[in-house]
């Protein structure tokens, strides 16, 4: 609150390496303190560092859990955004295909974490020029998601990553025609926030 970043971030640091010697640990609640001190940690905006201190909480939730765990995937989430933000898509990339696998692993392909995961994969990859990772992958989460109805947002989402694809390869028509009736299941939708 005082806007003293430093101090903050060292105390919640060590308050997750207390927590490690607590007798009534609990992966969840240290994946809950490490993501916090990651969180002041981002406020302190040092891009640079930001790898390495999430490499760090990853490291000390490995000493407790199995490899894949679900508690491992949120700080993940952060380090490829931390690299998206260092403008370091390939590393981004590779950290993204991990978080797919254990959303995958943890929750199943077609759960939610799974396919946003995907979806921010198709991004990165596109951003990293990348064009065949990012067309495996949207090709995967489409099949996964036919199920849902027209105007879910997920659905939404991957058709909009498809229209931008057609963006991308100069089919600017037919990436019309997939934008307009983007929009007209949007409206049509009360679930889709406008």
């Amino acid at each position: 609150v005082e806007g003293k970043l430093q101090p903050a971030f060292d105390l919640a640091w060590q308050a997750a390496e207390l927590y490690e010697k607590a007798p009534n640990y609990k992966a969840s609640n240290h994946e809950r303190l490490l993501l916090n001190a990651a969180d002041i940690f981002l406020q302190i905006q040092n891009p640079s560092k930001t790898p390495e201190i999430l490499q760090k909480a990853l490291t000390a939730i490995g000493r407790h859990v199995a490899d894949g765990a679900p508690e491992t995937i949120a700080l993940n989430e952060q380090l490829a955004k931390s690299y998206l933000a260092l403008d370091d898509k390939a590393k981004a990339k590779l950290i993204y295909e991990r978080v797919a696998m254990l959303y995958e692993k943890n929750y199943g392909a077609d759960s939610v974490g799974s396919v946003n995961a995907q979806l921010e994969l198709v991004r990165t990859a596109k951003a990293a020029r990348d064009a065949a990772t990012a067309q495996r992958y949207l090709d995967r989460i489409d099949g996964l998601t036919k199920s849902l109805p027209a105007d879910h947002p997920i659905r939404l989402q991957v058709e909009f990553e498809q229209a931008m694809g057609a963006i991308d390869a100069g089919r600017d028509s037919a990436a019309g025609i997939q934008l307009r009736s983007i929009v007209k299941q949007a409206r049509a939708s009360e679930s889709v926030a406008m």
